[in-house]
């Protein structure tokens, strides 16, 4: 074997194991576990109600497992549960973005509640970047002790006998417009920050009061908002925490889930995206290489290949005649 073979030979190996590394690495961070506000848990944290409660009001609910790049051309609703400390298990890549906002376009209503990293650009809202979130994924909560990080401050909370977490930070969100328009004040916890671009066609669902510790200030922030996108919606909550079990059935998540429902997606079907939160299937590699966009970078690289083994087998000299 000449020395060029040899090269070609070793570097087609390195690059054989380094692939087979990189998918090894990328699994082992998704993981296969069942996460905070994924429909799968049955537990305080977990969305199950939610989808029970999708599935008893006929919307024909399923557990999203795949990329957007597949989402039903009828339309329907998606749904992206999370919070700041659940991060995502993966990031939209550019190739779903520009799917996503397509299907939007052609009618498709898309909820996102609590989850900072999933809306991409130019749907007309998105969340604040915030210093403690990052899209890293997490099964567990966020040990804010190790982090340094200071305990919130206790908000006053109505007198409506509504259960939540006395140890974490809750605020106070109010009706403004229909179809939420009726139902009492609904509490969120750990809210993020919504910011809606200009001239967007944007309507108020929930409020809040811009400083937490003051709930009777006449300084609000929207707390969920939808807006209009050609045929379809893209409503953001600031928070997920009312669409968790502990939550559905001592406060107004449930009947905030079902009007938005009706309102914008009555027929279905309801969509929770447990693939970038958490659970799904694995893509190919040829399909991640394309949603990265190094589709351009491919080929390229598989013409040299073509072109270095054909090469390779090239004949040195003129062929030998066998002895009589």
């Amino acid at each position: 074997m000449t020395w060029g073979r040899r090269a070609l030979a070793a570097l087609c190996l390195v690059a054989l194991f380094a692939t087979f590394g990189f998918m090894c690495q990328r699994v082992a961070e998704r993981g296969r576990f069942v996460r905070a506000y994924s429909t799968y848990g049955a537990g305080a944290d977990g969305t199950r109600a939610l989808f029970l409660l999708a599935e008893r009001m006929g919307g024909r609910p399923t557990r999203w497992s795949d990329d957007l790049a597949r989402l039903p051309e009828s339309g329907g609703m998606l749904v992206a549960l999370g919070s700041c400390e659940s991060g995502m298990a993966r990031e939209l890549s550019r190739f779903e973005a520009s799917e996503l906002n397509a299907w939007i376009l052609r009618g498709g209503v898309l909820v996102v509640a609590g989850a900072r990293h999933y809306l991409p650009d130019g749907l007309g809202v998105r969340f604040e970047p915030e210093a403690d979130c990052d899209p890293t994924w997490r099964v567990g909560p966020r040990d804010a002790n190790a982090e340094g990080e200071t305990a919130p401050v206790p908000v006053p909370v109505p007198a409506s006998g509504t259960l939540v977490d006395a140890d974490v930070e809750t605020v106070w969100a109010t009706p403004a417009a229909p179809p939420l328009q009726g139902l009492e004040a609904i509490p969120f916890q750990h809210p993020g920050r919504l910011v809606i671009d200009v001239g967007a066609s944007a309507t108020a669902l929930l409020t809040l009061p811009d400083a937490p510790t003051m709930p009777d200030s006449q300084v609000v922030r929207v707390a969920a908002v939808a807006v209009a996108r050609g045929r379809g919606r893209v409503i953001a909550l600031a928070s997920g925490s009312l669409f968790q079990n502990k939550a559905i059935a001592t406060t107004e998540g449930g009947p905030v889930f079902a009007r938005l429902m009706r309102a914008y997606a009555p027929g279905g079907p309801v969509l929770f995206d447990e693939y970038h939160l958490g659970v799904g299937e694995r893509r190919s590699f040829v399909r991640y290489l394309r949603q990265r966009g190094a589709t351009a970078f491919l080929f390229p690289i598989v013409f040299a290949v073509l072109v270095a083994l054909w090469r390779g087998g090239t004949r040195f000299g003129a062929v030998r005649v066998a002895d009589q």
